[in-house]
């Protein structure tokens, strides 16, 4: 607990948090993740203090930041074109969900695995806050250990 404590302690604000499991596969020693679990993936939130999106140059809410509790520091960031809806991971994956895409990123390496075109995810959000009164959003998306479903935006 007292990591976390460290972590708030002076970036209280953030949309979403989420411990990364260890990954399936070892790190390899150039990965910015090597030797540095356990890691937290960290959505800021729009109202974030300055200090937490100093190393960034986008908007707070439009990247995940990586912080090892180990070392308690900030250790990567990965960087969208719009606001991050949701955030999961697995051993296997970190996946991002953005208004109409998702971004999966190998969770051992983040290295970028695929992307793929969903459903504009705002407006589902929208209403599952009226319907729920509900004061967080989360994407329509379910992530396993060998599987990820999302609602597909295909003409088949």
């Amino acid at each position: 607990m007292n990591s976390l404590h460290h972590v708030f302690k002076n970036h209280t604000c953030c949309s979403f948090l989420a411990p990364l499991p260890w990954p399936q596969q070892p790190t390899i020693p150039s990965s910015p993740l090597c030797n540095a679990w356990p890691v937290l993936a960290i959505v800021p939130s729009p109202t974030a203090d300055s200090a937490t999106t100093s190393h960034s140059s986008r908007s707070s809410n439009h990247c995940v930041q990586l912080y090892s509790l180990q070392s308690h520091s900030y250790l990567h960031s990965l960087g969208f074109n719009s606001r991050v809806l949701s955030l999961k991971c697995s051993p296997r994956l970190v996946v991002v969900a953005l208004d109409a895409q998702i971004h999966a990123f190998d969770t051992a390496n983040l290295q970028h695995t695929f992307s793929a075109v969903t459903y504009s995810m705002s407006a589902a959000l929208q209403t599952v806050k009226a319907d729920s009164h509900h004061s967080g959003s989360t994407a329509p998306m379910a992530l396993g250990t060998a599987w990820l479903a999302y609602a597909s935006n295909q003409a088949s």
